[in-house]
């Protein structure tokens, strides 16, 4: 069978599923890296229907997929919800409440990308400038407008950081010092960290782990702004070189 009769035979067979996604050893290699284990294994993701427990689905699951080929090894992987760092930067005409034109772009794209929406429940997002941007010059009127404009930054996905970089052991073997942390909030902060004490040797309790994700997202908000910023800085030049003429 192929990934998609699978995902065709489960839904088939359980309905109300609100997320399902089902990839081979293939796919899972891509992202995590080749391993042994991973032979002749096939990864099933879901969120439960309203009511439902995961270990009954997961029963339900296996048992449609082992009628079908009882060849596969099943795993199950737990979803993980994931922010879509999206930054609209719009200019409108006084005419429109600008309120209200901020909760017609959250309409609009919460509908496409929300939670309900039909590519998010078959985990096939992919996030587009071009379809945001047609997608929203559509349906939000204001943005229709000739002295309007807007611009559209889209921020890396997470999903980028789903192989293993950082384990466990990573956790127990690099101790992260009050200290460290200190210093790191004084630098995003642009205060003073102040004199060193002898409390800045104790423990902070936050894994390297944890480190990273508060990273990752930082770089990802700041080269987000960077695009932004770069874009805005164009349209202005462009504005200009017309005034000019």
């Amino acid at each position: 069978m192929y990934l998609g009769e699978f995902d065709f035979l489960v839904r088939r067979n359980i309905s109300g599923l609100k997320f399902l996604s089902i990839w081979n050893e293939t796919i899972e290699e891509l992202i995590r890296g080749p391993s042994l284990d991973n032979i002749n294994r096939l990864f099933v993701s879901f969120v439960p229907p309203d009511g439902a427990t995961c270990a009954a689905i997961e029963q339900e699951i296996v048992r449609a997929i082992k009628s079908a080929d009882d060849s596969y090894r099943i795993v199950f992987v737990t979803p993980a919800i994931l922010d879509i760092g999206l930054t609209i930067a719009a200019e409108i005409a006084r005419i429109h409440d600008a309120q209200a034109v901020k909760k017609q772009i959250l309409d609009v794209l919460l509908n496409e990308y929300g939670e309900k929406a039909v590519p998010i429940r078959a985990g096939m997002l992919v996030v587009k400038y071009k379809v945001i941007y047609e997608l929203l010059k559509k349906s939000v009127q204001a943005l229709q407008d000739s002295g309007s404009d807007f611009s559209v930054v889209i921020a890396p996905m997470q999903s980028k950081q789903l192989p293993i970089y950082i384990t466990e052991v990573d956790n127990e073997r690099f101790v992260i010092n009050a200290g460290f942390v200190r210093l790191y909030n004084a630098a995003w902060s642009g205060e003073s960290a102040g004199p060193a004490a002898e409390s800045d040797r104790e423990p902070a309790g936050i894994s390297l782990a944890e480190v990273a994700e508060v990273e990752i997202h930082n770089a990802s908000n700041c080269r987000a702004w960077a695009e932004m910023t770069l874009g805005l800085r164009k349209h202005y030049e462009e504005i200009k070189r017309e005034a000019a003429r």
